[in-house]
């Protein structure tokens, strides 16, 4: 079989949605975790629901962020609140949302840009491979983390099929 040569505005595309599901999958996740453990350390999250009694009540499983549609800015901003703010920090969400709602332009060459909003509408290049690597950066830090502090072993424990394992 022969493989197929993507070059210029293409490859910059299959790039720009190789990060938005690094964001989506596991971004998200990490940023889940990391409000559980904030949970389990009885930090008060709150969650507002127009489906439950009382409306606004304080999370405290992970299944209650499954339960709910909780932006993702709510939970950076918690995440920010609580001395976590490399997690925000390594999700951009302008740019996430730049190309989740496909509010962005590709050039002729490959290059990756927006428009700012506001009085600030100059064209805002983004390096893609560059921000891709950053995602990858953090994934491995919070990898050895959960290695080195033996969490994923303890969390094995704690959780139903860990324990019948």
């Amino acid at each position: 079989m022969k493989s197929v040569e993507v070059e210029g505005r293409e490859k910059t595309l299959i790039k720009l949605f190789g990060y938005l599901g690094l964001v989506e999958t596991i971004g998200t996740s990490m940023v889940d975790f990391a409000l559980l453990l904030l949970i389990l350390d009885n930090r008060a999250f709150h969650i507002e629901s127009t489906r439950t009694v009382p409306p606004i009540r304080h999370a405290t499983s992970l299944r209650d962020f499954e339960d709910e549609n909780i932006s993702l800015g709510a939970k950076l901003g918690f995440l920010r609140q609580n001395n976590l703010a490399f997690l925000p920090k390594f999700i951009k969400r302008t740019l996430r949302n730049r190309i989740a709602h496909l509010t962005f332009e590709i050039d002729n060459n490959g290059a990756f840009y927006y428009e700012g909003r506001g009085a600030n509408r100059r064209r805002k290049n983004i390096n893609i491979d560059y921000e891709i690597g950053r995602i990858y950066r953090v994934i491995a830090a919070f990898k050895n983390f959960l290695n080195a502090s033996k969490m994923l072993r303890l969390m094995e424990k704690a959780t139903p099929n860990g324990a019948r394992q």
